[in-house]
């Protein structure tokens, strides 16, 4: 489901709660994005994007530093009692105000958080990757579908505008035989303690914290799977890079 129908789908559900919200939310006509993690995604990214969205705004966070969660409130507008800790997070339940919770935690904490999002009867939006394991992935589906909660991953790639365009640019070409495209990404992880190059808490490294991003590109432009992969790893400073590989080539 594309973002947009997301929210709107959503939005027309929750019709009728929004009539009956706090009376400290001053536009009752959008829905309510509660943030949970504020490292510099959110920061510098996800916040400030907020300020300008038509049918959703951000209505709290949830942070381990409750000095960082009262200088959201003030910036962002929204009361003190919006923003939440790690361990009072199922209290968020009672908040009528805030309708989508957006998980922005290391990718080991997005199976615990989105499941607990969604049992407190929210809709979830989860960055990418959706979990570590396909079993972690499996199990947030199905509680999706038993709560009736949405559940989007936040990949703004399907409808990134440079994206779209090589796709149409392919369609309209004559290009569906295409048989070469070479597509890069990345950037220095070189720093000790970094919980992307940690195998347990980042889930496996350069592909799927930013490979992903090129294969998707080339399959979505070819609009097919690949059917023969080749690929090698390599590894220079072995003090940081302890079992991943520092660079992939796929």
């Amino acid at each position: 489901m594309k973002r947009r129908d997301f929210v709107l789908n959503s939005g027309l559900a929750a019709a009728s709660i929004l009539g009956n919200r706090l009376v400290d939310i001053q536009d009752r006509s959008k829905m309510g994005i509660a943030l949970v993690g504020l490292g510099n995604y959110s920061t510098q990214q996800l916040g400030p994007a907020l300020r300008h969205t038509k049918l959703c705004e951000l209505r709290g966070v949830v942070t381990g530093d409750p000095s960082k969660g009262k200088s959201w409130s003030t910036e962002y507008g929204f009361p003190d009692n919006h923003v939440y800790r790690y361990d009072n997070f199922e209290d968020i339940q009672d908040n009528e105000a805030i309708d989508i919770i957006y998980i922005v935690l290391p990718n080991f904490l997005h199976h615990e958080y989105t499941i607990r999002a969604l049992k407190a009867g929210k809709h979830v939006i989860c960055e990418k990757p959706m979990a570590i394991t396909t079993q972690d992935a499996k199990e947030m589906v199905e509680v999706a579908r038993k709560e009736n909660r949405r559940l989007q991953v936040g990949y703004r790639l399907y409808f990134e505008p440079h994206h779209l365009a090589v796709q149409k640019l392919i369609r309209e070409n004559g290009l569906e035989n295409l048989r070469l495209m070479e597509a890069s990404l990345g950037f220095d992880m070189a720093r000790p303690g970094l919980w992307r190059i940690d195998k347990e808490k980042g889930g496996g490294g350069a592909i799927i914290d930013l490979g992903l991003y090129a294969i998707q590109a080339a399959r979505r432009s070819k609009a097919a799977l690949p059917v023969k992969v080749r690929a090698h790893g390599q590894t220079i400073r072995k003090d940081l890079f302890k079992g991943i590989y520092e660079s992939m080539y796929w």
